[in-house]
């Protein structure tokens, strides 16, 4: 079903995830966080979880359900190394700023596709949202913080 601008979701729907994607390199790199980045237009957060949710929802072979998971579990790890080969060379601090922000670009986007979660993912059988940005998250960790410093 066509949204009220007659616009359909799929048609919207890997341009508004490339953009997401994009403003989530930027905030890491740059060490903002996130929620910034994705709150810089007025209205962006909602018109992307209003467009992601109607994606999602669609009867098949409208459903593009598939589509939005496999984007987050290829973003996920490619973010992270775009984040380390970046910023490999770089103060402590910095590291610790990009990594906060891949932390809430995780954190603000997994809310976006909460309906994975809740709905698709039980019925399919997969990974959650956080089982696949976990492992990535640690390793970043791992990547700027060393190995002694997560022994506690």
């Amino acid at each position: 079903m066509p949204e009220p601008s007659g616009v359909d979701p799929a048609s919207r729907l890997p341009q508004a995830l490339e953009s997401v994607r994009l403003s989530g390199e930027i905030a890491c790199k740059t060490g903002l966080p996130f929620k910034y980045m994705f709150s810089l237009r007025l209205g962006t957060r909602p018109k992307f979880h209003q467009l992601v949710y109607r994606a999602c929802t669609q009867k098949p072979p409208d459903n593009l359900a598939e589509e939005v998971y496999q984007w987050w579990c290829t973003t996920i790890p490619q973010l992270r190394r775009t984040i380390e080969e970046h910023l490999r060379n770089e103060q402590p601090a910095r590291k610790e700023a990009a990594r906060a922000s891949f932390d809430s670009f995780v954190l603000h986007v997994s809310k976006a596709l909460a309906y994975l979660d809740r709905f698709y993912l039980p019925r399919r059988g997969g990974a959650t949202l956080e089982q696949v940005a976990a492992p990535e998250q640690d390793a970043l960790r791992r990547a700027f913080v060393g190995l002694e410093a997560l022994k506690i």
